[in-house]
């Protein structure tokens, strides 16, 4: 982590220690944790879970005496306290799609079509998911698995002549992996009818894409 970051770090540690309960003090504090979160924003920073966590603990850090203190802010405080939520939030998001985009960007190059290579390409499918391997669908239930059949089978379509053997070798596992958990998720008394009939529309579909698969793999 640089120095950019360090120094900010400075501004948190201030907040932090001045944790004060008056008024001015309180005052204070929000007006710093609005800028440190602009200088985090503006530094150069290495896009990481561990510089994330440390980031993010940083913040609760800095918020947490604001947050148990709100009922003696003023209306324009307590305003200015949730823009600065929102935008922690909002940077966050962005930095995890960033930190993506780096291990996608990184990941064939270094390591090749490996179990964290797989994982690396299962987030590009179905977006920043909890996958703890390379075929757990444990974060699959009955309110997104209709969405998650649907978005599977846009990208797919999609991107299907940019896969060579391995890749679309493995995107054939993923969709049996979902399938088998498909059979769970409907257990769950959550679980649509109207979503079932959905989803073997869209299996119909994968299906089709499958069968005419050497659908345009590259060759190796």
């Amino acid at each position: 982590m640089n120095k950019i970051i360090l120094s900010v770090f400075s501004i948190v540690a201030l907040v932090a220690c001045n944790s004060g309960s008056n008024t001015q003090e309180l005052s204070a504090q929000v007006e710093n944790l609005q800028k440190w979160i602009d200088s985090v924003k503006t530094a150069n920073v290495v896009y990481d879970s561990t510089t994330l966590e440390t980031l993010d603990g940083q913040y609760k850090m800095a918020s947490a005496d604001l947050a148990a203190n709100t009922d003696k802010l003023k209306e324009e405080e307590k305003a200015k306290l949730e823009a600065s939520q929102k935008s922690w939030d909002e940077y966050k998001v962005v930095y995890v799609e960033k930190m993506n985009a780096s291990k996608a960007a990184e990941a064939p190059a270094m390591t090749g079509f490996n179990d964290e290579a797989k994982i690396v390409m299962a987030k590009t499918i179905f977006g920043n998911v909890a996958m703890m391997n390379t075929m757990d669908f444990s974060w699959v239930n009955a309110s997104n698995i209709l969405s998650t059949y649907n978005g599977f089978y846009d990208k797919f379509n999609t991107n299907k002549s940019s896969y060579d053997a391995d890749q679309l070798a493995y995107v054939k596992a993923l969709y049996e992996a979902l399938d088998t958990r498909k059979n769970e998720v409907e257990k769950e008394k959550e679980f649509k009818g109207t979503d079932n009939i959905k989803i073997a529309q869209t299996k119909t579909k994968f299906a089709a894409l499958f069968a005419t698969e050497k659908t345009g793999s590259k060759s190796e």
